[in-house]
C-alpha cells in the first residue's frame, strides 16, 4: 500500500486542508488556503480594505492585516501537519464513502482536498481502507 507523508506548515481554518501557502489574517491567527475559503469568512469589501496591497493617503503600505504567503514545512516553528491516507479514514468519511454512488471519485476528491497525490495506487489504498473500516 502506498502512503504519502506530505508535511504541511499550516492547516486551512475553513476546509481543514493542509497548506504550505495561503492567506494569513494577522491578529486573528487565521489561515485560508484559497480565495474561496477566505471569502467564506471575510467579505470581499473587508478584504479590499485590509489586504496588504492597500495604501494609505501617503501612498505607503499601511498595517499588514491580510496577506498571502508561503511557508517551508521543514523550517516551520510549529510541528508541521503530516497527512497520510490513514488519516482520511474517519467515521464521517467512511459514512460518506458508503453513501456515494461513485466511490472512485469520492476517494480521488478526498485525497485532493488533503493535498495527497491522487495516483491510482493512492486511490486504491484509500478505497480499501474505507471499505474495510465500514
Amino acid at each position: 500500500m502506498t502512503q504519502n507523508n506530505t508535511k504541511f506548515a499550516r492547516k486551512c481554518d475553513e476546509c481543514g486542508k493542509g497548506m504550505n501557502e495561503g492567506y494569513v489574517i494577522e491578529g486573528a491567527n487565521e489561515h485560508y488556503c484559497s480565495d474561496q475559503c477566505l471569502h467564506k469568512n471575510v467579505t470581499p469589501e473587508d478584504f479590499a480594505e485590509f489586504y496588504i496591497g492597500n495604501k494609505d493617503e501617503d501612498d505607503e503600505i499601511g498595517d499588514i492585516q491580510i496577506f498571502w504567503t508561503e511557508w517551508d514545512a521543514d523550517d516551520c516553528d510549529d510541528e508541521p501537519e503530516a497527512y497520510t491516507i490513514q488519516d482520511l479514514v474517519t467515521a464521517e468519511n467512511v459514512a460518506a464513502y458508503n453513501a456515494t454512488m461513485d466511490k472512485w471519485v469520492f476517494a480521488h476528491d478526498l485525497l485532493d482536498q488533503h493535498v495527497i497525490p491522487s495516483t491510482e495506487a493512492n486511490i486504491d489504498a484509500l478505497e480499501t481502507l474505507l471499505e474495510s473500516a465500514a
